[in-house]
Formats: structure tokens, sequence, C-alpha cells
């Protein structure tokens, strides 16, 4: 321990206050009663951001200033309260007394987070009030914890802006290729065109058992496999609709603004995969493979479609006769996927430079935090 530091657990030094959620049926989306909080969806960087839930029954309450923990997984992400809300199971607030500078805290926890394992439930891994109270912590006198801070708000102010920079050139880029691909794939003198039906077969998944244990047989395609361009992976126990190299996979059921529907990845491994039901698969019928995944990719066509009050929804004839246009000779579709393949690569590269940037800032910020609390 650091001289003139005290320790302390911090229910010695705070108030935690345990979350608890009020009955489903005095939930509202239109701003009546208090703004509520189930978990950690609505967190930012440091100050959680609007409610988009309200409930006219008060169960457990967070005022201003408070320090939100997510207490199940993920466990120990920390935000500020920006107004008095109601905190329901997912949620505990954290209340520093007078003798502790609350952006102090909230900088510890940031640290502590490593090691704020919680206990494995029987769904969730999780933290209870006890365990956040039996947290160890070393406190400084106040003026210490004061200029801590000062040089924390500064130095993570500017590791911030580098990654808002980051993050703006990056949808700088994005909008870019996205303004390329619409003039590029505009209909030409002496395109043809066609239907999807037409060009290429269609063939639509099966609802069945996905398993999360990694034990199944077979990946299945999700929304959030073609989103993440594979990286995200469940399993299934059976393979009911298979997939083989070069299908070309469209995600038909999206939640609103999720920003997946029509989204589409072209399958790279020959029979290891299976479809599920929000999703649909293409083998191209004549045309060359990848021109076709950058005809369907996010078709304008097909995103002017809205077939459901919560979801976002594609149905089979939306898709097959979505009208489409291509060039005849397949030299000029070589070339053209030519060109936008090498606009991609550029894209993908500033994407990974960008994840690069974001995990030297987080790095960063850790080895500071360190600095301070170690």
């Amino acid at each position: 321990m650091k001289e003139g530091w005290t320790y302390k657990k911090l229910g010695e030094v705070c108030e935690v206050i345990s979350g608890q959620s009020p009955d489903g049926k005095s939930y509202n989306n239109e701003g009546e009663g208090t703004p509520f909080y189930q978990g950690k969806k609505e967190f930012s960087a440091k100050y959680i951001g609007e409610p988009t839930t309200w409930t006219i029954e008060e169960t457990k309450i967070a005022i201003k200033d408070d320090i939100l923990m997510s207490v199940r997984a993920p466990v120990g992400d920390v935000n500020f309260a920006t107004q008095r809300i109601c905190i329901g199971r997912g949620l505990a607030a954290i209340r520093p007394s007078n003798v502790l500078n609350k952006d102090f805290i909230f900088y510890f926890l940031l640290y502590e987070k490593k090691n704020i394992t919680g206990k494995e439930g029987a769904v969730f891994p999780s933290i209870n009030r006890k365990e956040i109270m039996d947290i160890s912590i070393s406190v400084p006198p106040l003026p210490e914890q004061q200029a801590i801070v000062s040089r924390l708000d500064s130095a993570f102010a500017q590791i911030d802006a580098l990654k808002v920079n980051a993050e703006k050139q990056l949808q700088e880029a994005r909008k870019l290729f996205q303004a390329e691909l619409t003039e590029t794939m505009k209909p030409k003198e002496g395109w043809e065109e066609k239907k999807i039906g037409d060009v290429a077969e269609y063939r639509g998944g099966i609802a069945h058992e996905q398993v999360i244990d990694d034990d199944g047989c077979y990946i299945v395609i999700n929304s959030k496999f073609v989103a993440t361009e594979g990286k995200v992976k469940k399993y299934s126990n059976k393979q009911l609709s298979p997939l083989y190299k070069d299908d070309i996979v469209m995600v038909l059921s999206d939640v609103p603004n999720g920003k997946t529907l029509a989204k589409c990845y072209i399958v790279e491994q020959d029979g290891i995969y299976t479809l599920n039901q929000r999703i649909c698969a293409f083998r191209s019928k004549g045309i060359y493979t990848r021109f076709l995944y950058y005809m369907l990719n996010r078709n304008p066509h097909l995103l002017s479609y809205d077939n459901g009050e919560n979801q976002t929804n594609l149905r089979v004839r939306n898709v097959t006769d979505c009208p489409v246009f291509y060039p005849k000779n397949l030299e000029t579709q070589h070339s053209i996927v030519a060109h936008l393949d090498t606009f991609s690569a550029n894209v993908k590269r500033l994407e990974e430079l960008q994840q690069k940037t974001l995990a030297e800032c987080d790095a960063l910020k850790q080895a500071m935090l360190r600095e301070v609390f170690e």
C-alpha cells in the first residue's frame, strides 16, 4: 500500500444498492414515470445513455452521480447515472461517501474490473451486493484523490479523442466504399435486367436446435455470423440444411436498425455449415459469384421492405422477385469485382488499423490505472 493511503473495503466507504426489477406490466416507452435501466445496454464510456424504458412502479432507485455496475454478464462494467432512475436486477448502484471523490472510485472500479469475476450462476456469471461491498480498495487523502482524477481525466480525454478520430476515419472510408459500390453497380448501357430468382438458386433455412458448448457437429449460419464475417459461431447437433463453398448467405430477419438485414456472406468452407431459418442461401446460375455477392449485399431494393412490427423481415418473394442488373460478359463482371475487391480491401485494412488503435488506447488506459492503483 502506498504511503498515506488507507486500506478499506468498498462497503465501508460506499453505499451499495442492489437493483430490483419492477413488474413488467409497469414498463412503457412513452416517458411515463421513472427512467428504468435493466442492465448495461445503454452504457457508454462514462455516462449512461438516454433511457428507452420507463416504469410507473419504482423499486430500487439510483440518483445522479451514483456509479452503476453491471452485475450480470458482462460483470463489472461501470457508468455514472445522470439523473434519478430505477435499476433492475442487472445493475447495482454504488454511492460514495463524502470522504471519497466519486471519479476516483469510478477509475478504481475500471481498474478493478479484471478482478471482479463474481460467481458462476446457473445461467449468468454474476456478482452480488456482499461481493461488491467486500472489494478491497486503498484510499489516499481527498486532495490526492482529486489530483489523481484530474490527471486521469486529462489523459483519458486525449485517448478518447484518438479513438473518436479513428472511428471517424473508418466511417468515412465505409461511406466512400458504399458510394463507389452504388455507382459501380448502377445499371449501364447493355446490362441485362433479371430477377434474383432467375440468376440464383434460392434455398431457405430450417429451425433446429443450437448448442452453445461447442460440442455440436456443425457451425450455424445466423445473423451474427454474417455480421461478423464468420467470427461469431454457434453449433448444431444436426445438419438439416447444409451449405457449401461459394454459397452466398443473406440475413432475412433483423431487429429494427440492426443493420444486418440483407447483409451477405460468402461461405468459405465446404459442407460444415448449416443454415437457420432467419437466413437464406443462393447459388449463382451463370453470374460470377462475387459479382452476385456485390449485387445482393445490402441491396437498396431489399432494404425498402418492412414486413414486421418488431423485426424487419424479408419474405421469399421479396428476395426472388427483386430486380438485378448485370453485364452479360463475364470478363466485365470479373473486372468490376476486381475493382470493388481492391476498394474493399483498403477499407478492411483501415478497420484492422482502427481495431489496433482502439486496443492500444485501451491498453494505455489500463497501464495508467495500474500506475495509480498498484
